[in-house]
């Protein structure tokens, strides 16, 4: 290794701390040292390569002592050296006499509880099974482990218990358990790896615990702080639930909270089937020092991260929140895995895809997923892939909820193609995402708030901004734009066809042949992280929906976004642009740029205006309210007069219960008048289905109709919704379906663009036609497990959901089929004991069902 800033000190026989990659920091040792080139003693940094730029510390050297506490062991003189200003025989000095505070190999019938291990070498605890024989039936509870070097190590056995016990100060690793029917349960482990260069140089290594094997559970057990991952698991038929996990990858990166890889452990546990349910994921900020990465990375510190060759887990019930990577990340080369009912909060990506040419990376299934933005630079999400034709072949992706409150953009998922030159990024709606076969019953959610209130705007940091400048300044001078392709048909030039205003910055993509893109970058300076920036311009293309990518770089040939990119859909009419945008990092020399990708188009650009604004933030606490409980009851949440709905539409006022282990997201409501008035309101019987009517007038601005169904007139849930019109007076009609007969009672919420909303008089129908199917529910009421039994002579797909009296879904939609012998079951036992509704979903009917907890 070559650093040209060694001099005046020889680092022969020390260890090397390098950060080799995201992931890995080696200790190669210094075999000698001359002038600025360090060699290392065999086997270095192994099989990877150190990274130009990335950095290195050096330990275990006399020279390294510089503050108080700090010590060297001098081996061949046997000399112990510290650094201290208090005399040392003042000082209580303790040094470690074993590796190992408790060492057993081949034992079995080992109970080990309520002691304490502290400064162990290697292991607090370490249990080995010999050759040919299984170490069996551990257990290990209520004990401290302080300040080891890794705190436990169970190897290959069978039967472990390891329960309550209390992990702080730990070097390496927390608990490494290789194992098969073993219970890892209401630990709590604390301070994990938090100094560089203690742990160890290998794989899986600063980890909290390590869950390796078949038939195991890792359950309610609280890590905060750790140097790497919080929980790691690898194998078959293995349970993570309902722990909770803080402040991860605060050494190392490209991790997740809960993270698998398949590759590391014994072939013979095999892989799959494992099941990451309830937990909850907070609070990750990558380590990047010694690396030239930035932040903004999907992969850095994820909340549940599928890593390579990892495949057919199930994925449910999680919540995860303020991380800067992807809340979820499924990365190339896994498939298979199942990603349903979980929450993704305020986090720098919703998710993260990388689907490739390999079939193991596609087949996944996400469905009825919230991906939830709390800031104007977090984005929904990303797919990476190296060839567009890729893009689709996620897997079945469905009925997730998108929202991004204080995002006026729309578009909400950024796609990268890599193998192009350069790559080429889109941002995409809602509906572009669906043209990817993705998400056709999604929602992307329709609030606005504005995150800022500005009160000053600075100067234009862009002088050649205009056509009486791009005649004359676009290629020359300080402030010039740098022109991809720099020549021929496709690059960036001046325009004078009166496109605009008498002359416009053109970007041409009509051949090619040779180009994949036609781009023309401007530096606009130093970008603050936490400061806000205002881009205005004019443009127009040459055909309707011809798409331009605006980007802020971190330097004028990167392809790596400062802040979230934009795709801004132009017209062949002209649109005045307004974009609001924040850095997600302080970066100086950052460039402006301007792309267009699609073929056989142009787009002009003119009166570009790129502005520092001064601003007063909008506190999005006061517009929505995130309620976690990451605990083994329910816990009542007093609402405080306010009224509030969740992401389906469900309306609360005065409190909320959340479930254990789970997590809502609640925005407030302000009630006012609407623009319209509601003239009319009806439902009628037509051939078991309910026809609805209304009519409106003066109708301005409206968002959504939600109509509410009821089974008693007073507690009411979102039925069906329809989509406004736009014309000023409207006559809507609207058939469902529905398979319950009685009296049935609704009601009309209308919604504003601004979020109001208002209802109308609650109205009944009585049903006299005979249910299609009959459902019997039984027991009820129910204890633990309810069962549903179809009284019909075939099998079909059924969809079940448990609702609350209010409308509140409880036990989220699962699939089924039904058969006339076998009832499907539902575990209920996470319920409060109360009434419930139980909602059936059948070739599109709908039945519910009154249940007793």
């Amino acid at each position: 290794m070559n650093d040209n800033s060694l001099a005046g000190q020889d680092w022969t026989g020390a260890t090397a701390v390098v950060r080799v990659n995201l992931f890995l920091l080696n200790k190669p040792v210094v075999q000698s040292h001359t002038g600025s080139t360090l060699t290392f003693v065999a086997p270095g940094v192994g099989n990877y390569t150190i990274n130009t730029g990335y950095g290195y510390f050096f330990q275990n050297h006399l020279a390294t002592l510089d503050q108080p506490g700090e010590w060297y062991f001098d081996k061949s003189a046997k000399k112990v050296y510290l650094y201290s200003t208090t005399d040392p025989n003042q000082l209580q000095t303790e040094a470690p006499v074993v590796s190992s505070t408790f060492f057993a190999s081949g034992k079995s019938h080992l109970s080990i509880q309520q002691l304490a291990f502290t400064q162990a070498n290697e292991y607090g605890i370490r249990i080995d099974s010999t050759a040919g024989s299984l170490t069996q039936n551990i257990r290990i509870q209520s004990c401290q482990f302080i300040n080891n070097h890794n705190a436990m190590l169970v190897n290959r056995a069978v039967q472990v218990l390891v329960s309550d016990n209390t992990f702080n100060q730990t070097n390496n690793n927390a608990i490494f358990i290789t194992a098969r029917d073993y219970l890892c349960n209401r630990n709590t482990i604390l301070n994990t790896a938090l100094r560089a260069g203690m742990g160890e140089p290998n794989n899986n290594q600063y980890n909290a615990i390590n869950l390796v094997g078949r038939n195991a559970t890792a359950a309610n057990n609280v890590i905060d702080s750790v140097g790497y991952c919080g929980i790691r698991f690898e194998g078959t038929n293995l349970l993570v639930q309902n722990n909770q996990v803080s402040n991860f990858a605060r050494v190392k990166c490209d991790v997740g909270g809960i993270y698998t890889f398949k590759g590391f452990a014994p072939a013979t546990y095999g892989y799959g089937n494992n099941r990451v349910i309830g937990n909850v994921v907070r609070q990750a900020y990558p380590n990047l020092f010694g690396t030239t990465s930035r932040v903004v990375n999907s992969n850095y510190a994820c909340g549940i991260y599928m890593d390579g060759n990892s495949l057919g887990n199930l994925v449910e019930g999680n919540t995860v929140y303020q991380v800067m990577g992807a809340g979820l990340m499924l990365n190339v080369t896994t498939s298979g895995h199942t990603v349903r009912n979980n929450t993704f909060y305020d986090n720098m990506y919703g998710f993260g895809y990388f689907p490739d040419s390999k079939p193991a990376s596609r087949n996944h299934r996400v469905v009825r997923n919230i991906f939830y933005a709390r800031s104007l630079n977090q984005q929904g999400g990303l797919v990476q892939t190296g060839s567009a034709v890729y893009l689709p072949l996620v897997g079945t992706l469905d009925s997730n909820y998108y929202s991004q409150p204080f995002e006026k953009d729309p578009t909400f998922v950024q796609t990268v193609t890599t193998a192009a030159t350069p790559r080429v990024s889109k941002a995409l709606t809602l509906s572009q995402w669906q043209q990817l076969s993705y998400d056709a019953h999604g929602v992307y959610g329709q609030t606005y708030q504005s995150p800022v209130v500005v009160q000053s705007e600075g100067p234009n940091r862009i002088t050649v901004s205009n056509n009486s400048q791009f005649n004359t300044g676009l290629t020359t001078g300080a402030t010039a734009y740098t022109l991809t392709p720099a020549s021929g048909t496709s690059a960036p030039a001046w325009d004078n066809t009166e496109q605009l205003d008498g002359g416009s910055l053109r970007l041409n993509l009509t051949d090619t042949t040779t180009t994949k893109s036609s781009r023309a970058v401007i530096n606009v300076g130093t970008l603050t992280f936490g400061k806000y920036y205002r881009l205005r311009f004019s443009a127009k293309g040459s055909r309707d929906t011809t798409a331009l990518q605006v980007a802020l770089l971190s330097s004028a040939s990167s392809n790596f976004g400062v802040c979230k990119l934009k795709t801004v859909t132009l017209s062949t009419t002209r649109t005045e642009v307004e974009l609001l945008l924040s850095p997600n990092y302080t970066n100086d020399n950052t460039f402006l740029s301007f792309t267009l990708h699609d073929p056989q188009s142009k787009i002009w650009l003119d009166t570009i205006v790129f502005s520092e604004l001064e601003v007063t933030e909008n506190d999005p606490s006061n517009y929505v309210r995130f309620e976690v409980n990451a605990d083994s009851t329910s816990r009542t949440v007093n609402l405080g007069g306010e009224t509030y709905t969740d992401v389906r539409g469900v309306t609360y006022t005065g409190t909320y219960t959340v479930l254990p282990f789970s997590s809502v997201i609640l925005q407030k409501q302000i009630n006012g008048p609407l623009p319209l008035r509601l003239l009319d309101f009806s439902a009628a019987d037509e051939n078991c289905n309910i026809r609805f009517r209304w009519q409106t007038a003066d109708e301005r601005h409206i968002n959504r109709f939600i109509i509410e169904q009821s089974t008693d007139g007073q507690h009411f849930a979102p039925f069906t919704f329809a989509l406004p019109t736009g014309r000023s007076r409207n006559n809507y009609s609207m058939l469902s379906s529905t398979s319950s007969q009685g009296i049935h009672y609704f009601r009309l919420k209308i919604l504003d663009e601004d979020q109001s909303y208002a209802y109308s008089s609650i109205i009944s129908l009585q049903q006299a036609c005979p249910d299609v199917l009959q459902i019997d529910l039984y027991p009820n009421p129910a204890p633990q497990l309810m069962h549903l039994r179809f009284q019909e002579d075939r099998s079909t797909l059924v969809h079940v959901s448990v609702l609350t009296t209010q409308g509140r879904v409880v036990i989220p939609e699962q699939s089924f089929v039904s058969s006339p012998t076998q009832p499907v079951a539902v575990p209920i036992g996470v319920l409060p004991s109360g009434t419930y509704l139980v909602k059936i979903q059948r070739e599109g009917k709908v039945y519910m069902k009154k249940l007793i907890k």
